[in-house]
């Protein structure tokens, strides 16, 4: 055979194999790629955040005394807001009788 031939069918098979692998890669592996990168884009900013958390563990830091003050009132309106419920009477505690229903009815129809 000539030389000419076999050069021929090796760059065939060049050819085939760089075009198989190329179609591989586009079909199979770049979709897979594209995925995994996406959910690692949206998990970045939790990834951050614990990343930070971490580090702040990490070096011992510590709030100080009396950092966090959201919803803690001060003494005095507490008492200011104690006193009026205080010397108000609780209301009389109703009957929940069957008499107590009825009679409701009778006076109700009395009314009318």
């Amino acid at each position: 055979m000539a030389n000419g031939v076999w050069k021929h069918d090796f760059d065939e098979l060049v050819t085939d194999v760089s075009t198989a692998v190329v179609r591989f890669w586009k079909e199979d592996v770049w979709p897979l790629v594209n995925a995994v990168s996406f959910f690692f884009l949206l998990a970045l900013p939790l990834l951050l955040l614990l990343l930070v958390l971490w580090y702040l563990d990490a070096i011992g830091w510590r709030s100080e005394s009396g950092f966090y003050k959201i919803g803690r009132l001060q003494p005095p309106a507490v008492t200011a807001m104690a006193e009026p419920l205080a010397v108000q009477p609780l209301p009389a505690r109703p009957s929940l009788s069957i008499k107590a229903f009825s009679d409701a009815k009778l006076s109700r129809a009395n009314l009318v």
